[in-house]
């Protein structure tokens, strides 16, 4: 016999059943774009120099670097600095670095002219708008990505730090 109480109790069983369904999806969909962030992104982005698209997948089996920079950040401009004076450590330590803004390409060049850097002496990438934060959450500069051979997140560093402890991180 169905009582008023019994109904109720159905209702809000249901209901229950539906919220937890709810939680558990979106707990499994968080996991998985966590674990996408944890992984050199599938992110097809232009070069500078060439004007071609390029996959970052094709840097899987080397070890890199990503450094998201802006033109306007004065700590980029120092962060670009320390990696162009001691492109001979990276080098060393087979290490590819990849320098990625979302800015115009104009205005890429020119940071680089202000600064009497050869752009052809760096890896340098332009994304489309949002393409970083879509990808790996990144809005803020500079934001260094340091990622083994497998393509696996060794490092995410935000601001400026020092070239020894980046390559440290890559012993280990």
């Amino acid at each position: 016999m169905l009582t008023k109480k019994n109904v109720i109790g159905s209702i809000f069983g249901g209901l229950m059943l539906i919220m937890l369904g709810n939680i558990i999806y979106l707990h499994q969909t968080k996991v998985i774009q966590l674990s996408k962030k944890n992984k050199l992104p599938d992110l097809f982005v232009e070069s500078i120099v060439s004007n071609k698209k390029v996959n970052l997948h094709q840097y899987l089996g080397q070890k890199i670097i990503i450094l998201y920079f802006n033109s306007e950040c004065q700590f980029c401009e120092k962060e670009i600095k320390m990696f162009y004076e001691s492109s001979s450590s990276l080098k060393e330590s087979d290490i590819k670095l990849l320098l990625v803004s979302e800015e115009k390409i104009s205005s890429i060049k020119a940071f680089f002219r202000k600064n009497n850097y050869d752009i052809s002496s760096f890896e340098l990438y332009k994304a489309s708008t949002d393409a970083m934060f879509n990808s790996i959450g990144s809005v803020d500069t500079p934001d260094l990505f340091l990622y083994d051979k497998e393509g696996n997140l060794i490092k995410n560093i935000k601001g400026n730090t020092k070239l020894s402890y980046i390559l440290e991180q890559f012993k280990g």
